[in-house]
Order: C-alpha cells, then sequence, then structure tokens
C-alpha cells in the first residue's frame, strides 16, 4: 500500500492526467506493460501511449524490460521485487 500510494503522490506533483492513475491501479494487477496494451486499455493513441510510458519512466516506475528498439516490454520493477519477496517459496 505504501508504494502505491508512493506512486499516486509522484503522479499527483508531476501533474499527470488522470488515466495515469489508472495504469498504476492496473500495474499492481500485472507489474508489466507495452504500448499495445495502454492502447487497448485506455483507448488512447500510440503516441499517447507512448507518451505516458515515457512518463512513467521518467518518475521512475516502470524500467524498459527487452532492451530492443521495436515490441518493447517495461516492467515496474518495485512491483516486482515485493511480488517475489511476499510469494511463497516452495
Amino acid at each position: 500500500m505504501t508504494l502505491h500510494t508512493g506512486y499516486l503522490d509522484r503522479l499527483k506533483h508531476d501533474g499527470a492526467p488522470a488515466a495515469l492513475f489508472r495504469v498504476i491501479d492496473q500495474l499492481f494487477e500485472l507489474p508489466a506493460v507495452n504500448v499495445t496494451e495502454l492502447i487497448q486499455r485506455l483507448g488512447v493513441s500510440k503516441p499517447t501511449a507512448g507518451s505516458y510510458i515515457k512518463r512513467l519512466e521518467k518518475l521512475d516506475i516502470l524500467r524498459e524490460q527487452t532492451g530492443r528498439e521495436r515490441d518493447r516490454d517495461w516492467i515496474a520493477p518495485e512491483i516486482v521485487r515485493i511480488i517475489e519477496i511476499e510469494a511463497p517459496h516452495t
């Protein structure tokens, strides 16, 4: 919950659009995203989806994972870390 609140505070201080607050909620369900998914989830254009991802990168919420120039995926590393810590180890 603390991380979620921190992310929302970052967005508020950055003057982010309301759609990005929804992206944060979705990242806590699935901490990975790509441009195509944002287009589908939010009903935004490709340039808008790309700008949202860039903004979340700038705010240190997302990090590009693939190293490719096309068909890239981003993760929320802090969320992934929490999942790994809290996941039951077998």
